[in-house]
C-alpha cells in the first residue's frame, strides 16, 4: 500500500529531510516498530528488526487506526536513501506531522550528544549488563528520587547497581544497589490482542464462505497487537514497576539474564555466613579451661591434676575424654 506523496511525487523533495537517526541495536526489534513519536499522531515514522526472511531491518511509516490499532503503509531499507524515502513518504501525506517529528528527531539528536559528551559514558557502558531503553514507569515508590509516572527512562543493569536514568541523558536519577535487592519479578500479560472477534455465516455452503471471509478480514482490520511486559523491582526501600512495550516476559529475563546472575551472586553472598556469625572451635576449650581453673581455685583439683587435664585439652583431646574427676574422686 502507498500514499500520496510517496517518492513519484517530485512535490516533497523540495524538503530536504533530516539527517538519517543513529539507531541503537536494541531498537530493531521484529515484534513492534521502533517509532520517533509513540502516542497522539494518526501517522509517525519509525523502524523495525525485521528477519531477512521479511526484507530485513528498515524504516517504516505506519497509520494508527481508530481504536488504536497500528498499521504499515510502507516499508523502506535501512539506509540513507531508504530514510530519505520514508521522510518524503511522510511529509507527502502531512507536512504538519512531518514537522513534528523533524523536532522531535532534533531532540533525540541532542541527547544522543548529551549521552556522547558525559565523561562517565565509557565507565557505564563498561559496566552494563543490560539496557532497556524508554521504560515507562508505572509507579512505585524509590527514595529521593522524583520519577513521574507515566515518563519513559531508560534502566541500565550495571555491575553492582540498578540505574535509572533520563531518557538519552546521564548522570542517573536513582539507583537500587544489587546488595538491597530482595525481589525482581517479570510478568504482565505479555503479547496480547484485542478487537476482532468476528464469526462469519450464513444459510448455504456459499453463504457460509462469503461469511467467514468477511469476518476473517474484519477481524485482521480491528485486531491490535501490543506487548506489555512488567518489571518490578523490590528492595529493603523501594518498590518500582516499569512497563516494556517491547520484549514479551521471556525475551526480558533473557535480555536480563546476566543482570538477574549478578543479582543472584549477591544475594548468596548476603546468606553465607561470615567468620563472625561462625561459632569459634576454640570457645569450648576455653570454656573448658575456665570451668578447671574454677575447680583448682576451689581445691577440688590439685596442680599436677589441673597441668595433666590442661595438657590432654590442648593438646587435642575431647572433652569428655579430658572430664575432670569428681570430687569424690579427689584425694585428700
Amino acid at each position: 500500500m502507498t500514499i500520496a506523496g510517496s517518492p513519484t511525487d517530485p512535490a516533497p523533495r523540495r524538503a530536504v529531510p533530516p539527517p538519517m537517526p543513529v539507531i541503537a541495536s536494541s531498537e530493531l526489534r521484529p515484534q513492534s516498530p521502533f517509532l520517533v513519536v509513540e502516542a497522539g499522531l494518526r501517522l509517525t515514522l519509525g523502524w523495525q528488526g525485521w528477519p531477512e526472511s521479511e526484507g530485513g531491518p528498515g524504516f517504516v511509516v505506519v497509520r494508527r487506526g481508530i481504536l488504536g490499532s497500528i498499521k504499515d503503509v510502507e516499508r523502506f531499507p535501512l539506509t540513507e536513501e531508504g530514510w530519505a524515502d520514508a521522510w518524503w513518504s511522510l511529509a507527502g501525506h502531512d507536512s504538519l506531522i512531518a514537522d513534528i517529528i523533524r523536532d522531535e528527531l532534533a531532540r533525540r539528536q541532542a541527547r544522543i550528544v548529551r549521552v556522547k559528551q558525559d565523561e562517565r559514558q565509557p565507565e557505564l557502558e563498561a559496566q552494563a549488563l543490560a539496557y532497556l531503553p524508554r521504560m515507562t514507569f508505572l509507579g512505585g515508590y524509590l527514595p529521593e528520587a522524583e520519577l513521574e509516572r507515566g515518563n519513559a527512562y531508560d534502566l541500565r543493569f550495571l555491575s553492582d547497581r540498578l540505574a535509572v536514568f533520563p531518557e538519552g541523558q546521564t548522570p542517573w536519577l536513582a539507583d537500587v544497589p544489587y546488595l538491597d535487592v530482595e525481589d525482581v519479578e517479570i510478568g504482565g500479560p505479555g503479547l496480547i490482542k484485542t478487537g476482532g472477534g468476528f464469526t462469519g455465516g450464513g444459510i448455504g455452503l456459499a453463504s457460509a464462505a462469503e461469511g467467514v471471509a468477511i469476518a476473517a478480514v474484519l477481524n485482521t482490520l480491528t485486531s491490535r497487537v501490543k506487548i506489555k511486559t512488567v518489571l518490578r523491582v523490590q528492595s529493603r526501600s523501594a518498590e518500582i514497576f516499569f512497563l516494556n512495550r517491547r520484549l514479551e516476559p521471556d525475551q526480558l529475563r533473557i535480555e536480563l539474564s546476566r543482570a538477574l546472575g549478578a543479582i543472584r551472586q549477591v544475594e548468596s553472598s548476603k546468606e553465607a555466613p561470615t567468620p563472625a556469625d561462625r561459632p569459634s572451635e576454640a570457645r569450648p576449650i576455653l570454656d573448658e579451661l575456665e570451668r578447671l581453673a574454677s575447680l583448682l581455685d576451689r581445691g577440688l583439683l590439685t596442680r599436677e591434676e589441673f597441668d595433666t587435664l590442661k595438657s590432654r585439652l590442648i593438646g587435642g583431646a575431647s572433652v569428655k575424654e579430658a572430664q575432670p574427676p569428681t570430687p569424690f574422686e579427689v584425694d585428700d
